[in-house]
């Protein structure tokens, strides 16, 4: 009942058997009381080094995130002053010189 087709002999399960029921597996060694304190201090640990990790990752992240945002406002500030029809910096008036765009927003533009 448990071959298949191509094999000569019964299918054995992980657990030795040819039988598809769920075993108990075997017993683990006991530890004695001092043995789980000592275990379970050393995960209390591990866990607190873990989340010091994450949170200092977290940090980075956010770090990371707000320069990225940065940094593409001023590759658009950039990209609108090359667009802009004053980028060749012109004095107007005869009275101001445009030295940069600093920002652009509807019809209008601000520049230093």
């Amino acid at each position: 009942a448990g071959a298949t087709a191509g094999t000569a002999g019964p299918t054995v399960l992980h657990n030795g058997t040819d039988t598809a029921t769920f075993l108990k597996p075997d017993a683990l060694p006991g530890f004695s009381q001092q043995e789980y304190y000592e275990a379970d201090e050393i995960l209390k640990l591990r866990q607190s080094a873990l989340k010091k990790e994450d949170a200092d990752l977290q940090l980075e992240m956010e770090k990371l995130e707000r320069e990225r945002n940065l940094h593409i406002r001023e590759l658009k500030r950039i990209h609108n002053e090359d667009q802009s029809r004053f980028n060749n910096h012109p004095v107007l008036n005869d009275r101001y010189l445009l030295l940069m765009l600093l920002g652009k927003g509807g019809f209008s533009e601000v520049h230093k």
